[in-house]
């Protein structure tokens, strides 16, 4: 984390939409995680803010559908659908708000992409 700027470049979400904590990493049964790449972390030794899009991948490895609640992130209006696993030939863009819960089929990696404020967003 970046002090100064109040940055992680990486964080780690529960299904539940809240960040991973002690328990949550020690609970053998949770079979599915969201990682959060954010792109205003710092990208040089510069003190700025970085301004690469934002990604959020879901990783399910659950024998189940795992709904997942998409996180709020700053500056952000929404999240982007990229691409999943379960329907890779499915390019049709789907855009949803901060909260939604977001059912991820069995054994299926998401891509999200976060809309930022200054983007135009569509909710489907």
């Amino acid at each position: 984390m970046n002090e100064k700027l109040n940055i992680k470049d990486v964080t780690w979400f529960h299904p539940g939409g809240e960040e991973m904590n002690e328990e949550a990493w020690g609970d053998g049964h949770l079979k599915s995680i969201g990682m959060l790449l954010d792109g205003r972390s710092q990208p040089t030794g510069l003190l700025r803010v970085g301004s690469q899009s934002t990604v959020l991948l879901l990783f399910s490895a659950s024998h189940e559908d795992v709904v997942f609640t998409l996180p709020e992130v700053a500056h952000g209006r929404g999240w982007r659908h990229i691409f999943d696993t379960f329907q890779p030939d499915d390019i049709s863009e789907h855009t949803f708000d901060f909260g939604h819960h977001y059912t991820c089929p069995s054994r299926t990696v998401v891509l999200f992409e976060l809309v930022n404020s200054k983007s135009s967003m569509v909710v489907a």
